[in-house]
């Protein structure tokens, strides 16, 4: 019985944790797209294209970050997965968003993101 109660009580902590973090990608998320659309003026289709790259780019962030290995060894996929990350946004944006992007917004949300997240 005892046995019964510690597994239930692990599932129940292992499930927060995964809804805490699930919380945790919103909000990066959001906290991107926020950004963009209010320092690059986004339209409204820029802002759902922008959202889903952001959304499919910041799971496989928290994917590789989660991923058994060092940090060291994962920063060679994290450039690549960013090089990709801006390529998308590319096409999306005009020259003048995206440069701006570059300047100003993605050093802001890189610096948020290393500070915020939690997993």
């Amino acid at each position: 019985m005892r046995n019964c109660v510690f597994i239930v009580l692990l599932s129940l902590s292992y499930l927060t944790t995964l809804a805490q973090k699930k919380a945790t990608i919103t909000e990066m998320v959001h906290y991107q797209t926020q950004t963009m659309t209010q320092e690059l003026d986004l339209n409204k289709e820029q802002i759902g294209k922008v959202d889903s790259i952001n959304i499919k780019y910041t799971e496989k962030t928290v994917i590789l970050i989660e991923a058994d290995g060092s940090m060291f060894g994962k920063m060679g996929k994290m450039k690549t997965l960013q090089k990709s990350k801006n390529s998308e946004l590319e096409n999306v944006l005009t020259e003048e968003q995206f440069e701006r992007y570059e300047n100003n917004v993605q050093p802001r949300i890189r610096k948020y993101m290393r500070k915020n997240m939690r997993i």
